[in-house]
């Protein structure tokens, strides 16, 4: 924060609540920039990937549900869902 003046020890309350408010803000915006090296490294490597293969996974060979229909068709892939959808519910 500041260290506290005469000016400021003399100035009327509403200019003091001024000061200390718009000290607060800068002092918020330096945690944001804190954040934003992890916020971009979490995008570029998380994010951006994910986002791709969902694209991908509908829309190649063609768009909709028929690239996942080996995968529900398989007998051990529904016992796995059986089985884990439950214990994430419980969870």
């Amino acid at each position: 924060m500041a260290t506290l003046t005469t000016e400021m020890a003399t100035a009327p309350r509403e200019t003091q609540i001024a000061h200390f408010a718009r000290l607060r803000r800068k002092e918020q915006w330096r945690y944001v920039l804190l954040l934003l090296p992890a916020l971009v490294f979490l995008i570029a490597f998380y994010g951006y990937p994910v986002a791709a293969m969902l694209t991908r996974s509908f829309n190649e060979p063609g768009w909709g549900l028929q690239n996942f229909e080996p995968l529900v068709q398989i007998r051990s892939t529904m016992d796995l869902f059986g089985f884990a959808f439950p214990m994430n519910a419980y969870i």
